[in-house]
Order: structure tokens, then C-alpha cells, then sequence
């Protein structure tokens, strides 16, 4: 099933009663559109196989009930409970990723027996910059007073984090199976925080060739509009010339000594014309239009 790319005012929306019916909504009493913690210095990993839900498809990780409405206390406490208890595989609207190498191998560890294992790395700051919520698992647990299930003092939350709703192509950092990292005991220093780092470098030198694309954009368009304001003024000081009575077009003296051998004209060779007093000036205002051209066109 197709589903749009998640966008902040998509969240927003979900996070606040559709009705306003709510004298203080759960929102602006505890808001999840903004962290309540700084931003991270490491990716996020999370551990999937053939049987868990929200596996990467179409680019993306979708939770298993992806447009769920978390805008009030109750739907945000029932459905943490729910997810916050592995035994129960009803559909919620976050999805579980760990900041812990430790926790990363002991759940790949407990879940070998039902196949080939992967790892997937996002980077959080770019779905923080992105207007996306992510929770830290604990926090909100004990927030809602929703008790351990497994009674260990929220052993297994400690490093859990939650996505809500959507993971989206941009915040992907890579992908491995666990085979390919299991002979390396460093395996997070040596391949994943490379990776994580390469990340931010190529979306810092994206943004930076962004900028710079738009701000030569800018001075092409700055360059165009001096040019033709310059082709202007040149355009009105021709004009302003040609319509001068000291212009060299007005002062023009024609010689008429040479019409005396001249036999006189049939008038019938003129038939229908009448001599129009206004004629120069049309001619000048021609020759004025015609300079524009040459403006315009970089002949001048």
C-alpha cells in the first residue's frame, strides 16, 4: 500500500485533536513534535529480519499502523504499553530503533534462529531538521506510568529509541547484514560510524552546493536586471535626443539646388498621396525604435 512521505505538518497534525474539543490538549501539555532531549552524535540501528514489521520497502520504513492520531493521553499511553511489550504483535505507530552496540548484538543474538539478520542506520538530526518526532523509549514509558513488563527496571529501554509513524528515504545512512559485521568486534567504530560520518559530510556538501547554485542564480539574475536597465537608459537618452529641435535629424539641411534641371512631375504620378507635415517625425520615431533593437539585441 502506498503512503505519502511523512512531512512536519503531517506529524503536527496527527499529534492535535481534529475537533478541538480539548480544553489543553495533550500536545501542549507534553509535546512529541520537538524532542525533549539534544540532538545526537550517533546513528540509530535497527535489527530486522523476514518476521519482524516495518522492514525498509519503497525506501522507507513504515510503522504498522502508520496514520495512527497519538492527540491525547490515552492514545499515547495504550499504544506505548502495547509496543513497549515484545510478546504482543498488535500494530503501533513507532518503530523501535537502539543508539548501543551491546543492545544491537544481543537482540541479533536472540533472533538468529529465525534467519539472516540485518542492521539498518538512520541518522536522527536529519529527521530532527526534517520536523519528524522520535521518542526516547524510557523516558515516555515512565512519563505515562506504564510499567516494565518484563519487571527488569527498564533494562531493555535503556538505549531504545521510537519513530513515529514513517522513517523516511532521507534519513537513511546504510544497510548490513550481520554476517558482514559479526568478524569484526569493532564492528561499530570500524564500519558503521564511518559510514554514519560519510553521511553527514556528503548532506553537509549537498547543502553547501545548494547554497552556492542558488546564490549564482541570484547573480545571473542581478547581472540581467542591470543590463537591462542599462539598455533603458541608453534607450530614453536616444530617444530624448531624436525628438530634440537642435538634433542633428532636425538641423538637417536639404540642399534643393539640384531640382532646378529638374523637369517637373507628372501628378499623376502621385495620385492619392498627400504630403503629411508629420512625416519626419515618424521617420525619427522609427529610427528610435529601430536603435532599441539594436540595444536589445547587443549591436549598439
Amino acid at each position: 500500500m502506498y503512503h505519502p512521505v511523512l512531512d512536519t505538518q503531517t506529524a503536527l497534525d496527527r499529534l492535535l485533536s481534529p475537533t478541538h474539543d480539548i480544553t489543553l490538549q495533550e500536545e501542549e501539555r507534553h509535546p512529541w513534535h520537538v524532542p525533549s532531549f539534544q540532538p545526537l552524535n550517533r546513528p540509530l540501528l535497527r535489527v530486522w529480519d523476514r518476521y519482524t514489521g516495518s522492514n525498509p520497502e519503497d525506501g522507507c520504513m513504515m510503522a504498522r499502523s502508520p496514520e495512527k492520531r497519538l492527540c491525547d493521553e490515552e492514545s499515547r499511553r495504550t499504544s506505548l504499553q502495547t509496543h513497549s511489550d515484545y510478546r504482543k504483535w498488535n500494530p503501533t505507530p513507532y518503530i523501535s530503533f537502539e543508539d548501543s552496540q551491546s543492545r544491537v548484538e544481543s537482540l541479533v543474538q536472540r533472533r538468529l534462529a529465525r534467519g539472516a539478520q540485518m542492521i539498518t542506520a538512520i541518522d536522527p538530526n536529519t529527521r530532527l531538521r526534517n520536523g519528524l518526532p522520535f521518542l526516547r523509549a524510557i523516558t515516555e514509558m515512565k512519563y505515562y506510568n506504564i510499567p516494565d513488563p518484563y519487571g527488569k527496571n527498564y533494562e531493555y529501554y535503556q538505549h531504545e529509541y521510537l519513530c513515529l509513524w514513517q522513517v523516511t528515504a532521507a534519513e537513511f545512512v546504510g544497510e548490513w547484514q550481520w554476517t558482514d559485521l559479526m568478524d569484526d568486534r569493532n564492528w561499530y567504530h570500524n564500519i558503521i560510524l564511518p559510514a554514519y560520518e560519510k553521511f553527514i559530510e556528503t548532506a553537509a556538501a549537498g547543502n553547501t552546493s545548494r547554497a552556492s547554485e542558488e546564490a549564482e542564480i541570484g547573480q545571473r539574475n542581478e547581472d540581467s536586471i542591470d543590463d537591462l536597465q542599462s539598455s533603458f537608459a541608453k534607450l530614453s537618452a536616444t530617444c530624448a535626443h531624436a525628438s530634440s529641435p537642435n538634433s542633428d535629424v532636425c538641423d538637417e539641411q536639404v540642399d534643393h539646388s539640384s531640382d532646378d534641371g529638374v523637369e517637373e512631375e507628372d501628378e499623376s504620378d502621385h495620385e492619392g498621396y498627400e504630403y503629411d507635415e508629420n512625416t519626419d517625425e515618424e521617420v525619427m520615431k522609427a529610427n528610435a525604435a529601430d536603435n532599441m533593437i539594436k540595444i536589445t539585441e547587443g549591436d549598439w
